[in-house]
């Protein structure tokens, strides 16, 4: 900004002092603020305002003083700052104006946006620079205040979701990387380096923005405002919460996605996983989310939030989310809710489950039982030795994998008869209460139950690792608004992509390899379609010499595996030679893929063909020479006079694009024109305010043109250029939600980490992606039996590009390993 000063007075005092008084003609108010920064900027010093005075003179519309801020004005009681150094440095500054409309208001900068200046004004400045420090050192830079350009850097990294600590070490590192030998310099200056308390303050002054308080009546105000806000933007009835009597409260989230899930897919009707987590965020709140299983694997279909995981709030949660979904949700049960839910053996969560969904059948997930067990073992005021531990568990093992419920019956009580159970009376009466409630655990006891072959809670747990490592990043959400934020926005948001990954034939790698036959399980395979019946058939397997009987409109089979709904070779076989979509397989029809495009945007609009097989083409690719030889004299005449006609109506549109042509580029050469004239103004201003301050724009005109010559060497490299300048200040552009993270970490087990010591170790998450499949086993690895008691030797890659790879042993899961060498899970279960 050019501005025009007049000198009055001018006094030289001691070496680097000196009192002026000079004019600043054209000056209005709303440039005080501007000129106050500029010259922040260019001297390095700061000053505050010590007091607003009413003007005397009725000319005179603006009156301020300040003072230099290395004045605190510190309390005699108290002990001043460290900045303080009792400077006497002062600058006034006042507006006079000989323009009627204005005179004798006084004017305040709070309220400047209301006042309409009129005639000409300029401002009368007394600076006495009487500073009794140094201004360009170290020690005395530190103390500057960061420019409003700095601290909009920092709000673009707290929205791309980066912490303070994250966001303060990227600041520097470009800083760094921008200034090179000159960056001690900017290290020095807190102006153009900000330190870290700066840069907390502003992260919970923006958190307490963006989502209110983190506690009290206030945060429950704020969330209770976020749910209605949210229910009108989406203009859905997706959320909903209700505060209790005695404080805790209850959030249920079913968003357009979710319930899209919930009632396109008939999974959702059949079983449902449901667990929860909490120490994801500071005030504690516990998060329960429930899934279905896909060919997506697990998909959300509803989210709850609880102060507390009491079976009364856990009840009044579940039945919020239950009055969400529409009634023809759940595969048009509704109300009624999935025939099957599985959990964890929390009682709370199982008795709210049973009050809400008193028609579904509750089963428990086989590998927390198995955990549950060696975790009491190894519980010492249980009294079980080290030597026997092992066998005990094996005896619950062999309950929970019998084959028929008398085989059950026969392992348990063969078990109350012998002397080593006795010998501790204390797992006695654990095995018979755990026995009492063999129908939620025991497999026996599920075959006629559609589970697809799903005992475990797996898919929850995958699902809360995703919450945690994806979503939020291992970090706790700074409030339960900004957790009912995240949910809505960035969990809704991965499973839309996920599932269109998987209707646009992109799945994830491990999904790829699933469920595929070899040549030769298929080869031995034969079958044929049951007469009066639709989609039931009949399947032999020579090499066995058995049959059996496959229903695909239910997706299961009469052999052991198939008889859950577990995609068997049977009917993967049968399926894919019918071109039939099992409901937790990859589909290949179009018209599923549709579906699952529909549930993921929610919006039917697809262009045609989009998602048809290559194979299905409706037009094919014409044969050159036999189109050719197939052409006779009166094709070829039809075809001229076809062209000709063609050619005659093409003239015609032609020359009416020509017309339209011309009159657009008369248009764009008038808009050239005029924006080539409002170009020469902008460099007119630049080199105005180059002229202004040469020695402070001759390094930044360096670069430019070094810039210039180096990178910018073709049209569009120029187009590009042009097209950012102002704008890029080295961050990545703003994400659609502000992504606000917290500083505060969330927890992982202790198994977890020892897990994870052969990659990255340490509690950070894992970013590289999905787990190798060398590192992993199929379900738990609790059926398989390891030849000996010591652990498998990992096999390290030979830095020889020759030699080929070696097979690396699979690793056991934790649970296994610490049986077989008789060690002690996690010390904590509170964090997963």
């Amino acid at each position: 900004h050019g501005y025009d000063y007049t000198v009055i007075e001018y006094m030289d005092l001691e070496p680097g002092q000196f009192i002026a008084k000079f004019n600043i003609n054209n000056f209005k108010i709303n440039d005080v603020s501007s000129w106050l920064l500029e010259f922040r900027v260019k001297s390095k010093i700061t000053f505050l305002t010590t007091s607003v005075r009413s003007p005397k003179s009725p000319e005179i519309i603006f009156k301020k003083r300040y003072r230099c801020h290395h004045n605190t004005r510190p309390k005699k009681s108290s002990k001043p700052s460290e900045k303080h150094y009792d400077c006497k440095a002062t600058l006034g500054l006042q507006i006079i104006s000989n323009s009627s409309c204005v005179m004798g208001e006084f004017v305040n900068l709070n309220n400047d946006d209301n006042l309409s200046n009129g005639g000409q004004t300029k401002a009368l400045i007394l600076l006495k620079h009487i500073h009794n420090h140094s201004i360009l050192k170290a020690d005395v830079l530190k103390h500057r205040i960061p420019t409003d350009e700095i601290k909009q850097i920092f709000l673009n990294f707290f929205e791309e979701g980066k912490s303070p600590s994250k966001a303060l070490f990227a600041f520097k590192s470009n800083l760094r990387n921008t200034k090179g030998n000159d960056y001690y310099v900017y290290a020095g200056d807190r102006g153009e380096l900000p330190d870290p308390q700066w840069v907390y303050y502003l992260y919970y002054k923006t958190f307490k923005q963006h989502f209110g308080a983190s506690y009290g009546y206030a945060m429950m105000t704020s969330l209770a405002e976020a749910v209605n806000v949210y229910n009108l933007e989406s203009n859905t009835n997706g959320a909903a919460i209700k505060v209790l009597e005695d404080g805790n409260f209850s959030i249920a989230i079913s968003t357009p996605l979710m319930q899209r899930i919930s009632f396109g897919l008939e999974e959702c009707g059949e079983m449902l996983f449901i667990d929860a987590s909490g120490n994801i965020d500071r005030y504690g709140c516990k998060v329960f989310v429930i899934y279905t299983n896909s060919c997506a694997e697990g998909l959300p279909v509803g989210t709850i939030i609880l102060t507390s995981e009491s079976s009364s709030v856990i009840t009044e949660g579940l039945q919020l989310w239950k009055n969400l979904f529409p009634i023809d949700a759940l595969s048009k049960r509704g109300e009624k809710g999935p025939k099957i839910f599985m959990s964890d053996d929390s009682a709370a969560e199982r008795h709210a489950l049973n009050d809400v969904f008193p028609q579904s059948t509750l089963l428990l997930c086989i590998f927390h039982v198995l955990q549950a067990t060696w975790r009491y073992l190894w519980n010492s005021s249980h009294g079980v030795p080290l030597c026997h531990r092992q066998v005990l568990y094996s005896k619950v093992k062999d309950m929970l994998y019998s084959k028929s419920k008398e085989q059950l019956e026969s392992t348990f009580n063969n078990i109350l008869h012998e002397p080593l159970i006795k010998k501790y009376l204390k797992f006695e009466s654990y095995i018979t209460n755990l026995y009492q409630r063999k129908e939620e655990w025991a497999l026996c006891y599920r075959k006629g139950l559609i589970t697809r072959g799903q005992n475990t809670n797996n898919i929850s747990e995958a699902g809360m690792k995703i919450i945690k490592d994806v979503i939020l990043d291992r970090t706790k959400a700074y409030s339960p608004v900004q957790l009912f934020f995240f949910i809505v926005n960035e969990l809704d948001a991965f499973y839309e992509m996920k599932i269109l990954d998987i209707a646009a034939n992109r799945p994830a790698q491990y999904l790829k390899k699933k469920y595929i036959l070899t040549d030769t399980q298929k080869k031995d395979l034969i079958f044929k379609k049951l007469d009066g019946y639709r989609n039931i058939f009949e399947v032999h397997n020579n090499s066995s010499n058995t049959q059996y009987c496959v229903d695909l409109d239910v997706g299961i089979c009469s052999c052991p595996k198939g008889d859950t709904g577990y995609p068997c070779k049977h009917l993967i076989f049968i399926a894919k030679n019918s071109n039939f979509d099992l409901g937790i397989c990859l589909p290949t029809s179009e018209e599923t893929r549709k579906r699952l495009h529909i549930i993921a945007t929610g919006c039917s609009n697809i262009k045609e063909g989009w998602y048809s097989s290559v194979k299905n083409c409706d037009s094919k690719l014409p044969n050159n020479k036999q189109d050719t030889q197939n052409l006779n004299d009166n094709n070829v005449q039809i075809a001229l006079e076809e062209t000709d006609v063609s050619c005659r109506s093409d003239n015609i549109h032609n020359n009416n694009l020509n017309l339209k042509s011309i009159c657009q580029d008369v248009s764009n050469c008038n808009d050239f024109e005029a924006t080539i004239k409002q170009f020469d103004e902008c460099i007119d201003k630049m080199k105005r305010a180059f002229d202004s301050d040469k020695t402070y724009f001759l390094p930044a005109i360096k670069s430019f043109v070094k810039s210039m010559e180096n990178n910018v060497k073709t049209h569009a490299g120029l187009c590009s250029a042009m097209e950012t300048f102002g704008k890029y200040s080295g961050l990545n552009p703003k994400l659609k939600n502000s992504k606000l993270i917290g500083s505060k970490r969330i927890g992982t087990q202790p198994t977890a980490r020892a897990r994870r010591t052969t990659q990255i170790g340490g509690r950070n998450n894992l970013t590289a992606g999905r787990t190798p499949k060398w590192r992993r086993v199929p379900e738990h690895g609790y059926t398989n039996k390891l030849s000996s008691s010591r652990l498998p030797q990992k096999k390290h890659k030979s830095f020889d590009p020759t030699q080929l790879p070696a097979n690396i042993i699979k690793t056991p899961h934790s649970l296994t390993r610490c049986v077989e060498i008789n060690k002690a899970l996690g010390s904590t279960h509170s964090s997963k």
